[in-house]
């Protein structure tokens, strides 16, 4: 996740002389990371919308892919927690992601707002039908102009980085996939302070990372 987020989501638990500087080599020693890290330019600042009032009531979507087996990413995001959602699917028809789509409202309930790209299936009359028999607002954004879901897309870079990564070391994508995403949302965001798993379910979850550790008078000021 890079050398600021890793070393935000240690501290979290615990604190150790020159913790920013091993995190740092560390960091900069992963050949897989560093040859899946794009090369960021110098562009125009955008004008930042709005923070959504509350959790999971406005969300952004994209797909990803293929993936090595064929399938794909529909990656979800919930704007105000930047908690995100992976679902594989072999299809990007309406009929798949539709059904994706009820799996993840089932468990984190329904929503007011979902902003897309202007692909398949978010054109589909089956979509149009769903969103309005689910009772949210569909909107899709300005053609090929991709930075107006700078959300959706910052996330599946960052998600396909991670895939890539456990290519590059021979390691079950999925799986990696997987620890990634438990460790994403359980680090601190910059836009709020808080992990996005906090920010979802309302506590800090339990984690590899020792609890605890914090409680024993170690501290950056102790």
């Amino acid at each position: 996740m890079g050398i600021e987020k890793t070393t935000s989501l240690i501290r979290t638990k615990c604190w150790f002389p020159h913790l920013h500087a091993l995190v740092d080599k560390t960091v900069r020693s992963c050949i897989a990371c560093q040859s899946n890290t794009p090369e960021t330019r110098a562009m125009a600042p955008l004008q930042m919308s709005q923070l959504p009032r509350s959790v999971w009531t406005e969300l952004v979507a994209h797909f990803a892919g293929p993936m090595p087996d064929g399938s794909y990413l529909l990656i979800i995001v919930d704007e105000y927690s930047r908690f995100p959602v992976v679902e594989i699917i072999h299809s990007t028809l309406a009929d798949t992601v539709i059904a994706a789509f009820e799996k993840v409202f089932a468990m984190l309930e329904n929503i007011e707002l979902l902003k897309t790209d202007n692909g398949p299936p978010w054109t589909s009359n089956k979509w149009r039908e769903y969103a309005t028999c689910r009772g949210f607002r569909h909107r899709r954004i300005t053609p090929s102009w991709p930075r107006a879901d700078a959300i959706a897309e910052r996330e599946v870079r960052t998600i396909m980085k991670a895939v890539r990564s456990a290519a590059a070391e021979k390691k079950n994508w999925k799986s990696q996939l997987n620890t990634f995403l438990g460790s994403y949302r359980n680090t601190p965001h910059s836009t709020t302070n808080k992990t996005p798993a906090e920010c979802i379910f309302g506590r800090k979850l339990r984690t590899r990372l020792p609890a605890g550790l914090e409680l024993s008078g170690w501290g950056e000021g102790g």
